[in-house]
């Protein structure tokens, strides 16, 4: 910007009557006014930039704050219980091995062309599902549970499909899906071919993408359920493929499909969660019994 320099009022005076020149003075004060309009304007869009970058600077950090403390959060695992631990160790009819950082295998006694992979919640670490896993393979089932990033189910795609194509003796896969897992088994069901069916426990199928492919589905609930929407489950029933089959555990609740304490929102079941678990084996088996029919 030019600085304003000092303005002459030249004052002409007429020799009679000694009149002053108005014309030039509105002139000059017009020419004054437009120069400070205009570096009014200048100072407020400058102004408006810098606070402009200041809120940019200010989200920025609380998003990065916000990313932190949701990780971190996601990193505190929903404490287990003493059955977890019993049951990661081998037994005669069963073979357990963990792979750090990867995924744990419960093996039967024979080689199974059948394999289940557990899909776990969110918070949930894989051995908390050691039990149930222990009763599937029983049954002569292959169970996987896939050690998920940040212990958050979005992730566990890549950890499913690893799974699936390091085992090419396995014909037949089956996901299954607990609480919060629902919706990424959902997409992952619909998407990866090598999966046959999908198990839903304590969840419900949001989208209609098993629907659209008719890929058999199988869904179980405790009647204590309190993390479950069940005006959303009715709606949402809508979204399942019209072979899917449907199961009520009276009694249960959403916490007891794995072995950890009490879910935040959830209600006390009135059966064990032993009970709870060999009821969701023993439908998960004959689930899998009627594909082969």
């Amino acid at each position: 910007m030019k600085e304003i320099k000092d303005s002459k009022i030249r004052i002409k005076k007429d020799k009679k009557n000694r009149k002053y020149d108005t014309l030039s003075i509105t002139r000059e004060l017009e020419k004054t006014l437009n120069i400070k309009v205009a570096n009014d304007k200048y100072q407020k869009k400058k102004n408006i930039k810098k606070i402009t970058v200041i809120l940019f600077r200010i989200i920025a950090v609380l998003a990065i704050i916000l990313i932190i403390v949701f990780f971190s959060w996601l990193k505190s695992p929903i404490k287990r219980n003493e059955y977890s631990n019993y049951y990661m160790n081998s037994k005669q009819d069963v073979q357990v091995v963990e792979n750090k950082g990867d995924n744990i295998v419960f093996s039967p006694q024979m080689n199974s062309k059948i394999g289940l992979i557990i899909v776990p919640g969110e918070k949930i670490e894989n051995k908390s599902y050691a039990r149930l896993c222990n009763m599937l393979a029983k049954k002569g089932y292959t169970v996987f549970v896939p050690e998920v990033r940040f212990n958050f189910p979005a992730f566990s795609k890549g950890s499913v499909k690893s799974i699936i194509d390091r085992n090419p003796g396995i014909d037949t896969w089956i996901l299954i899906g607990h609480s919060t897992s629902g919706r990424a088994v959902l997409k992952q069901a619909a998407n990866i071919k090598h999966i046959n069916g999908v198990v839903f426990m304590g969840a419900y199928s949001e989208g209609n993408d098993l629907k659209l492919i008719n890929k058999p589905a199988l869904s179980i609930w405790g009647t204590k359920d309190g993390i479950l929407d069940f005006t959303k489950f009715e709606v949402y029933k809508k979204n399942m493929p019209s072979n899917s089959h449907y199961y009520e555990i009276v009694g249960g609740n959403n916490t007891n499909f794995a072995d950890i304490e009490v879910l935040d929102g959830d209600n006390k079941s009135i059966i064990s969660a032993e009970e709870q678990q060999q009821e969701t084996a023993n439908k998960i088996d004959d689930f899998i019994k009627e594909l082969d029919k």
